[in-house]
């Protein structure tokens, strides 16, 4: 699955980075990297939704749906949605039609060397260390905005990584965003995009503890081999 993020671009870089004039209400002032983001403390994110597709906006990382009555007693994790089961979930089947990409740095992934033992922390980024857009679904819960990442079959090189779930975040490339924004994007299409990622990525062990809430890993080191950092 995919639950921790990388966020150190400022985001006017990654609205030039997706290659359009988008827009962004954002004051330079505030930004701090954020080296490893946990999907579980429910951050704020920079997506590009398909019903404002010219603004680059920051949405919670969680999906509510708007059936949602009290959210103290929803208790499901919607920090990622299967793909697969896009249609079968209550939590996501009425939300399809809400796609947005959510733009990161990299992503990171546990890998099990002994099930007795804490996993490895992986950092994945693309292979020229550019932007990374995520498929993602949204809705708008109380008129605040939510999202989830969509996860797919891993690819043969993700497998050898995320090991033990064998799943990856769908990936989007230049070539399949602006197909994702589509408001009339069939089911079948979006199924197809939704496919694993087809290129190589950069992908190395980094710093123990990503996956441990008890250990700050918001750190410039989360981002660096740990063959670099043990030298």
């Amino acid at each position: 699955m995919c639950y921790h993020l990388s966020e150190i671009s400022n985001p006017r870089k990654l609205a030039r980075k997706l290659g359009k004039q988008l827009k962004i209400q954002f004051n330079d002032e505030d930004f701090k990297p954020r080296y490893h983001v946990n999907g579980f403390e429910n951050p704020l994110v920079p997506v590009v939704a398909n019903a404002d597709p010219d603004y680059l906006r920051f949405f919670r990382w969680r999906l509510i749906p708007d059936w949602v009555q009290d959210i103290a007693s929803f208790k499901a994790n919607t920090l990622n949605a299967k793909c697969e089961e896009l249609w079968e979930k209550p939590s996501y089947r009425n939300c399809w039609q809400n796609r947005c990409l959510v733009v990161c740095d990299g992503f990171f992934e546990p890998h099990v060397t002994d099930p007795k033992r804490p996993s490895e922390s992986y950092y994945i980024t693309s292979p020229d260390n550019e932007p990374l857009t995520l498929g993602g679904i949204y809705s708008v819960y109380q008129g605040k905005p939510t999202f989830a990442i969509l996860t797919t079959e891993a690819n043969e090189q993700m497998a050898e990584v995320h090991n033990e779930g064998q799943r990856m975040p769908v990936i989007l490339d230049e070539f399949s965003r602006d197909e994702w924004l589509k408001p009339d994007l069939s089911k079948e299409a979006m199924l197809h995009l939704c496919r694993p990622f087809e290129w190589e990525l950069n992908a190395f062990r980094t710093i123990d503890g990503v996956f441990n809430s008890r250990i700050n890993t918001n750190v410039p080191e989360a981002l660096l081999p740990i063959s670099f950092l043990e030298n």
